[in-house]
């Protein structure tokens, strides 16, 4: 009860999608437009991240909540799942596999970090005004 949950996009399995609707805290929606997107990223304590099975792809959403406040919950997508190595190593991301026991670990740890008024805000090269800059000198050179 300590959280609320807000899903955006597509949930394919209308099985899960029902399941979720129907517990209090959470809420699902549909796609939103980018910008309605990133105001819930930067005022998000926690943003979920779920990681791609059987896939080489790594969700480009990363980079953007990189540079967001919030810790990141990231549940792999399978042992190969190629967006651990990008967050393995960032403080602010607590990274589980996609099993009941260490997602509920996860939960806890995540809970404690929020209790404990810890916050890591934005990892320094993805802030914003470092991507703009970093933008900026691209176009320039």
């Amino acid at each position: 009860n300590k959280l609320n949950v807000l899903f955006f996009g597509n949930i394919d399995d209308e099985e899960i999608k029902n399941k979720l609707i129907n517990v209090d805290n959470i809420t699902v929606s549909s796609r939103i437009p980018y910008d309605e997107a990133l105001g819930y990223m930067l005022s998000s304590e926690v943003l979920l991240l779920f990681g791609n099975k059987n896939s080489k792809q790594i969700p480009a959403k990363i980079y953007d909540y990189f540079g967001a406040n919030g810790l990141i919950f990231v549940i792999l997508g399978d042992e190969n799942d190629p967006i651990k190595d990008v967050v393995l190593d960032k403080k602010k991301c607590i990274v589980v596999n996609n099993n009941s026991k260490e997602i509920e670990d996860g939960i806890e740890k995540m809970v404690n970090i929020l209790n404990s008024n810890e916050n890591y805000g934005p990892i320094e090269e993805y802030k914003w005004q470092y991507i703009s800059k970093k933008l900026n000198d691209i176009l320039k050179g």
